[in-house]
């Protein structure tokens, strides 16, 4: 589920679970060499499942590692 944050303004984000769904959504690139794990990218940066997606005011998006969100953002409800 997609909820607001606040850092200096508010963005929206959510936390990336690695589905077809969010894939798509985000259009996030998925490589597999070896057929054993995926990895993800969304632009140039590495995203792994468990990373926030977050959309800035301008509606571009980017990710951000689990340990930073919950060091950097609070909800908003």
């Amino acid at each position: 589920m997609l909820h607001e944050y606040r850092k200096k303004t508010t963005i929206k984000a959510e936390q990336f679970d690695g589905t077809d769904e969010m894939i798509k959504r985000y259009s996030i690139h998925v490589f597999n060499p070896n057929l054993a794990k995926n990895t993800f990218f969304l632009g140039i940066n590495k995203l792994s499942i468990g990373d926030w997606i977050a959309t800035g005011i301008d509606g571009e998006h980017w990710a951000i590692s689990q340990e930073i969100f919950e060091r950097t953002y609070e909800r908003v409800d």
